[in-house]
């Protein structure tokens, strides 16, 4: 137009002269139609096709095809497959009453091969073995944060217990259900000991420093447990000198001091030091 390629949308204006030698103005309000580009999941049972870009598709992937769309435009078409495996093996089924029913089809105790229909709606011939029971048990283990409350069409418990249940059905079988119900800790004691050697200690956001004297300290940590629970911890620690004197007995009638003095252990007699295995060593407090 106008002695220009065009391709952007717009409205473009050229003056030219008419039969009568007049300037004449021409008007081009130009649109670019995009292509409408489409992407379809499409799910077919094992051993079925679909048919795309005119060719039968089996096998799961993506697919592209170019189509002419309603403005004579090239528009990309994508094709996401999924091939859905039927079912396979063994599947049992207990019933209570004189007969099971499956699909319409009643059947007694024994094995058979039927054709059964998956969530994804394929056929599957599998072995169904069918078990006629008297009575139908059932434990349910439930552990919930403390304080909240557990209900189902059985049991309505806030305590922690053991509870149970009994329901006759209609086909003359009994349900027999035990819930075993229990809190998540709320509440933990942690008592640690640690030598003045060993400071600065933390734990958790608790945090002693050098300088801490010895004695015993005992701290409340609110928080969470690793269920997500809210959790209570009530910590004491101990800080013992290095050189601490823990415990005083009598043996062969004298007085001995069992003694931790930098991270090892001694006996302290009347004639001098002992190690734990008995070993006489220098005096080490200097």
């Amino acid at each position: 137009f106008n002695g220009k390629e065009l391709t952007e949308s717009g409205t473009y204006i050229d003056t030219i002269p008419n039969v009568h030698g007049c300037d004449s103005i021409i008007t081009l309000r130009l649109t670019v139609n995009q292509p409408i580009n489409e992407e379809y999941d499409v799910a077919i049972c094992a051993g079925s096709t679909y048919l795309f870009g005119g060719k039968e598709i089996s096998v799961p992937g993506q697919y592209l095809d170019t189509i002419i769309d309603a403005h004579g435009c090239n528009a990309i078409v994508t094709l996401n497959l999924t091939v859905n495996e039927p079912l396979t093996g063994r599947h049992y089924a207990e019933f209570c009453g004189e007969t099971y029913f499956y699909q319409g089809v009643s059947y007694a105790p024994g094995t058979y091969e039927v054709m059964v229909e998956t969530e994804q709606g394929c056929d599957s011939l599998v072995t169904l073995v069918v078990v006629q029971t008297t009575d139908v048990h059932d434990t349910l283990n439930v552990t919930l944060c403390s304080g909240e409350t557990y209900s189902d069409e059985d049991f309505t418990v806030n305590k922690p217990g053991t509870y149970y249940s009994e329901t006759v059905q209609s086909g003359g079988c009994t349900i027999y259900r035990v819930l075993n119900f229990a809190y998540y800790d709320s509440v933990k004691f942690v008592t640690d000991t640690v030598f003045s050697t060993e400071l600065p200690y933390t734990y958790l956001d608790l945090y002693y420093d050098e300088d801490t004297e010895a004695g015993t300290y005992r701290e409340e940590i609110n928080t969470t447990g690793p269920e997500g629970c809210a959790l209570t911890i009530y910590h004491s620690l101990t800080v013992i000198e290095t050189q601490d004197i823990l415990d005083v007995f009598v043996e062969n009638k004298q007085t001995v001091l069992k003694v931790m003095y930098r991270h090892q252990m001694y006996f302290v007699r009347p004639d001098g030091w002992y190690t734990i295995s008995g070993q006489k060593v220098e005096c080490p407090v200097k």
